[in-house]
């Protein structure tokens, strides 16, 4: 088996590259690849998260990157987006699981408690992402 991790855009700091393989190579079985992946291009600047189109630019590129992935022979994709943007839209358009962080993460919460809370940015983009 072959798993992309995937992530918008980072600015190709070794060191978390390495933590997000080695992250996933703890709970991989044996023998799956591990491949990682960045978008061409995407904002990770939390200022521009303020406003509605440039939030929309990195769902397009993470779509964009998970076709290359696929096409690469990627059998699944970790998508490491804390915002999970753009998985809805994965869904429809490829055969693949796409896994997403958030909804993942959170999901497995609501098991280990009666209640969770996000914390977040005080802004109000912010906080209905998470409604």
């Amino acid at each position: 088996m072959k798993t992309c991790a995937l992530n918008i855009m980072h600015r190709n700091a070794e060191a978390h590259i390495n933590a997000i393989i080695e992250s996933c190579r703890k709970v991989a079985s044996l023998g799956t690849e591990i491949v990682y992946k960045n978008t061409k291009s995407g904002t990770l600047d939390m200022a521009d998260f303020r406003f509605r189109y440039t939030r929309l630019l990195n769902p397009t590129e993470l779509i964009e990157t998970m076709l290359e992935a696929k096409r690469e022979g990627c059998d699944a994709i970790f998508h490491n987006c804390t915002l999970d943007a753009a998985f809805p839209e994965a869904k429809e358009v490829l055969d693949i699981p796409v896994i997403p962080i958030a909804e993942v993460s959170l999901k497995s919460l609501t098991l280990l408690g009666e209640s969770i809370g996000v914390v977040t940015l005080h802004e109000r983009n912010w906080v209905d992402s998470y409604g």
